[in-house]
C-alpha cells in the first residue's frame, strides 16, 4: 500500500565511472596480449584511480497528491563545477515507488509486476521463505510470461507475509536492445505501520557512450531520512514546479552534505573531486556551463549580449535558405528589462527582414511581462499561429517549416502582456497594427458595389485579441533557470481570439477563433495514443493570410511529420472555417521484439473538413476546399537503423474517400521517418 501523503529528506549520489567487471575483462585481455594496446592501458590506469564525475545532493520533498508535490534541492556538489544544476539528474533516475501501474526508468515506462491485473502478464515463482526478526518474508522472482510481449520488467520481490507489502525489490527491463541497460533496487522499512522506501539504487550502462574500450557506467544511490507520513508544507504553498533549487544552496552545501552522507567519500571519490575540481578551475568549466545553460534557452552569451540561436539560420520553400543574426541584452545589464533585435536574408525570395523588441518583467520569478515589438518580415499564408505553443527542437514538428511554400510580407507593430494564473493558465493579451502585401501574384477582390470591385495586393489591418493555454496538472522542473515541462496526464488546450478592426487605416472587420486540444493516452500493454484536434473559424470574407490552410507535407522533402496531413500538398486547401483530427498510436516495441532488432510500429490517421465563403474573391490562386471529409491513414516503422543519435524508419500513407485519386497507386505515398534521441 502506498502512503497518501508524506515528507522526507534525501541524500543522493550519482557517480559516472566504468563497470569494474569491464575493467577486469580488459585487464585479462591485456595480460594475454602480446602487443598491448597503449590507449586501453591508459584508460585502465585512469579508472583504477578515479571516476569521471561525482555528483551529490541533499533534497527535501513534500507530497500530498499528484498536483501537490514538491522537491527542493538544498545542497549540491558536482566534481569540476561550482554550479549545482546537473545534480538534478541524480534525483530523477527511477520511479519513487513500485506501487504505481508503471515504473519509470529514465525515459522508459514499464508495467509494474504488482499493478492490477499483472498476474496475467507476469510469471511469478516462489523461490524461498525467510524468517527475519521474527517476521516471515517470501522471495518471489518475476518475469514476463512466455508469449507475452509488453514493456516488462524482470527481477525479484521480497514480500512481507502478513500484509503482503514490499520489503525490497530488484528489477531491470526484461529485454535489451536499447541504448541504456538499467538495474534498480528499492529497499523499504516500516514507518508508523506504513512500509516506505528507504533506499533507491540505480545502475546504468550507456552502450552508445564509449570511454575508450569501456561503456559509460552510472551508479546512483538515494537514502531517505526524516520520513513523516504527512506533508510539512502547507497546501497553499505548492505550485506546479515539482523540482527546483533552493536559492541559498551555495551557502550551506558543505555542511548539509557532511551531515547527510551515509558513508564518508572513498579514495576514488575524493580523488575525483580533487582532480576534476582542479581541471574545472583550469579549464573554466563553470563559464562553459554557463554558455551551455544559456544555449539550452536558445542563446549564446557574449558579455552583456545574448546571441539568439534561432535567428542564425533556417529553411523554408518560400525564402529558401534564411541566414541572419539576432541578439538581446541579458541580466548583466538588467534583470527586468531586455532590448533586442534581428535581421535576416532569404536567398530564394531575395529579401531582407528585420525587427526589434523591448520587454519589461517587473517581478523576479513571476511570469508577468510586457513587450512591445516591431518587425518587417514574412508570415505563412493561412497558418495557425499560437504564440504560447512551445515545440521541442528534436520533435518531428521541427520539420514542418520545410513545407511552407506561400508567405506574405508583413510589417507589424505589436504590444503584448503575458501572465500566468491559477497554476494551469497562461494568457497573452495583444494589440497589433499590420502593413501587409502579397508575397506573389495573389490578389483579394472586395466588392464596393454591384458594379465595382477593388483588387487588394497591399493593405493595413489592426487587430486585438487574447490567447490562452490551459494545462491542468502540468508539472515543471526548474533547470538552468528555466521551467521545463514534464507534461500532464490531462488534455492541453490552446485558444486564441482575434478581432479585426475596421477604420480608415484598417481594411477589414472580422472575428477569428482558433482552438488546439492535444492529449497523450498511455494504454496499458498497448502503447501510447496521441490525439490532436485543431479548428478555426473566421466570420468574414478577408484575404487568405487571415484564413486557414491545413498543414500538408506531401511535396519536396518526403519526411513524416506528426499532426499533419501526410498525403495533402502544401496549400492544396484553404478555408475560412475548418476542423481536423490527427491520431497516432505508437505500439512501442510491443508488436515485434527481437534480440537486437526492435522496431516501433505506429498507426496514423488524419481527418479534415472545412469550407471557404466567397471563394471567387481570391484571384490568381488555385486551391480546393475540404467541404467533404478528407481521410488518410498510414503505417510508420521507426528505428529500422540508427546512426549516432538519429534513428531512421519508413512510412507508407494512403489517401482515401472523396479526395482520393482515380488511379489507386497514386493514393500511396512513401516517406522517411526520422527521430533524434538515445
Amino acid at each position: 500500500e502506498e502512503a497518501t501523503q508524506f515528507s522526507y529528506d534525501s541524500y543522493n549520489k550519482l557517480v559516472f565511472t566504468v563497470n569494474p567487471d569491464s575493467v577486469s575483462k580488459q585487464v585479462e585481455l591485456q595480460k594475454d596480449s602480446i602487443n598491448k594496446d597503449t590507449s586501453t592501458q591508459n584508460a585502465i590506469d585512469f579508472v583504477s584511480k578515479q571516476h569521471f564525475i561525482v555528483m551529490e545532493s541533499v533534497s527535501h520533498r513534500d507530497y500530498i497528491s499528484t498536483t501537490k508535490d514538491k522537491e527542493v534541492v538544498l545542497a549540491s556538489r558536482v566534481s569540476g563545477l561550482k554550479s549545482p544544476d546537473f545534480t538534478l539528474i541524480g534525483t530523477q533516475l527511477q520511479s519513487f515507488s513500485f506501487y504505481k501501474d508503471y515504473v519509470e526508468l529514465m525515459d522508459y515506462r514499464l508495467l509494474s509486476p504488482i499493478s492490477m491485473g499483472a498476474t496475467s502478464q507476469y510469471l511469478f515463482i516462489l523461490e524461498d521463505s525467510i524468517i527475519e526478526n521474527g517476521e516471515k518474508f517470501y522471495t518471489i522472482s518475476f518475469q514476463p510470461k512466455r508469449g507475452k510481449n509488453f514493456e516488462a520488467l524482470k527481477g525479484q520481490l521480497f514480500i512481507h507475509k502478513g500484509d503482503y507489502a514490499i520489503k525490497s525489490v530488484t528489477a531491470s527491463p526484461a529485454s535489451g536492445g536499447s541504448g541504456i541497460d538499467m538495474k534498480i533496487q528499492q529497499l523499504y522499512e516500516r514507518i508508523d505501520g506504513q512500509w516506505f522506501p528507504m533506499q533507491l539504487n540505480s545502475n546504468l550502462t550507456f552502450n552508445s557512450i564509449m570511454l575508450g574500450p569501456f561503456p559509460l557506467y552510472g551508479i546512483g544511490r538515494s537514502y531517505l531520512k526524516n520520513i513523516k507520513l504527512e506533508s510539512q508544507r502547507p497546501k497553499n504553498k505548492f505550485d506546479n514546479v515539482v523540482l527546483e533549487m533552493d536559492r541559498k544552496i551555495k551557502s550551506n552545501t558543505d555542511s548539509l552534505l557532511n551531515a547527510f552522507r551515509i558513508d564518508t567519500l572513498d579514495y576514488k571519490e575524493q580523488k575525483t573531486y580533487q582532480q576534476m575540481d582542479s581541471i574545472g578551475e583550469a579549464e573554466n568549466l563553470d563559464a562553459k556551463l554557463r554558455l551551455f545553460k544559456i544555449a539550452t534557452r536558445g542563446f549564446i552569451p557574449l558579455g552583456p549580449i545574448n546571441v539568439d540561436l534561432s535567428k542564425l539560420g533556417s529553411f523554408n520553400n518560400y525564402e529558401g535558405l534564411r541566414l541572419g543574426l539576432g541578439a538581446h541584452t541579458n541580466d548583466r545589464i538588467s534583470e527586468k528589462v531586455s532590448l533586442g533585435g534581428y535581421f535576416a536574408y532569404g536567398f530564394k525570395d531575395k529579401n531582407w527582414k528585420y525587427g526589434g523588441d523591448l520587454s519589461y518583467a517587473p517581478f523576479s520569478g513571476n511570469d508577468l511581462k510586457f513587450t512591445s515589438s516591431y518587425s518587417n518580415d514574412v508570415l505563412e499564408r493561412g497558418g495557425v499561429q499560437f504564440d504560447l505553443l512551445k515545440t521541442s527542437a528534436i520533435s518531428t514538428a521541427a520539420y514542418r517549416n520545410l513545407y511552407i511554400y506561400q508567405m506574405d510580407l508583413r510589417e507589424q507593430v505589436k504590444f503584448e502582456t503575458h501572465f500566468s494564473a491559477f497554476k494551469s493558465w497562461q494568457f497573452n493579451l495583444f494589440g497589433q497594427h499590420n502593413w501587409i502585401s502579397s508575397g506573389d501574384d495573389y490578389r483579394f477582390r472586395s466588392l464596393v458595389n454591384e458594379s465595382t470591385a477593388l483588387l487588394y495586393n497591399a493593405f493595413q489591418q489592426t487587430e486585438v485579441g487574447v490567447e490562452t493555454r490551459f494545462a491542468y496538472g502540468e508539472k515543471f522542473v526548474e533547470l538552468f533557470g528555466m521551467k521545463i515541462s514534464s507534461g500532464t496526464a490531462y488534455p492541453v488546450v490552446h485558444f486564441k481570439f482575434t478581432r479585426g478592426l475596421s477604420s480608415d487605416e484598417s481594411a477589414f472587420e472580422y472575428n477569428k477563433m482558433e482552438t488546439r486540444i492535444s492529449k497523450l493516452f498511455v494504454i496499458r500493454n498497448a502503447g501510447e495514443l496521441n490525439v490532436q484536434l485543431l479548428g478555426g473559424y473566421m466570420d468574414a470574407t478577408a484575404p487568405l493570410i487571415f484564413n486557414y490552410t491545413p498543414t500538408g507535407v506531401n511535396r519536396g522533402f518526403q519526411l513524416s511529420v506528426a499532426n499533419t496531413f501526410e498525403t495533402a500538398r502544401p496549400n492544396e486547401f484553404f478555408h475560412n472555417r475548418f476542423a481536423s483530427l490527427f491520431i497516432r498510436h505508437n505500439f512501442k516495441k510491443l508488436l515485434y521484439k527481437g534480440e537486437k532488432f526492435q522496431p516501433e510500429f505506429v498507426l496514423h490517421s488524419a481527418f479534415g473538413i472545412g469550407d471557404m465563403m466567397n471563394r471567387e474573391n481570391h484571384v490568381n490562386i488555385n486551391f480546393n476546399e475540404m467541404n467533404r471529409l478528407f481521410m488518410e491513414s498510414g503505417l510508420i516503422v521507426n528505428d529500422l537503423f540508427k546512426m549516432a543519435f538519429i534513428s531512421y524508419g519508413t512510412g507508407v500513407f494512403y489517401r482515401y474517400g472523396h479526395y482520393a485519386s482515380p488511379d489507386e497507386l497514386d493514393n500511396f505515398y512513401f516517406k522517411v521517418a526520422m527521430r533524434v534521441g538515445f
